[in-house]
């Protein structure tokens, strides 16, 4: 535990020196603003192209597939979102939770048992 919470302490840190020193300065000229606008709106559109571009990829592959397959493929487009949503949650909030094993755990549980009288 003490391992994980330096690392995380470690990482932290050194996501603090890599910010831009952009932030810290007094703010641009407005024509750099507008560059920067107009660079994040292109990358927008870049990426909105692309995510259309691939959409229709995939209805294409689809289509060129026999019935069976097409229900099969879609079967298991289903059971991966499913598995997406069920994932495991991001790996600071598995580092430092509580443990199901602590003494904190087992003194809560003694205190719900004689409480439900189980």
């Amino acid at each position: 535990m003490l391992l994980k919470t330096l690392v995380f302490i470690i990482v932290l840190s050194g996501s603090f020196f890599s910010v831009p020193e952009s932030l810290f300065a007094q703010s641009a000229s407005r024509e750099v603003r507008q560059a920067e606008k107009k660079k994040k709106q292109q990358e927008r559109r870049d990426r909105k192209n692309f995510e259309k571009e691939r959409e229709q990829l995939i209805k294409e592959h689809i289509s060129r597939q026999s019935p069976e397959v097409q229900e099969r493929m879609k079967q298991n487009e289903r059971e991966r979102q499913r598995q997406y949503r069920e994932r495991r949650g991001p790996f600071y909030k598995r580092w430092f939770r509580e443990s199901r094993n602590g003494p904190f755990y087992k003194r809560w549980w003694e205190i719900i048992k004689k409480r439900t009288f189980l």
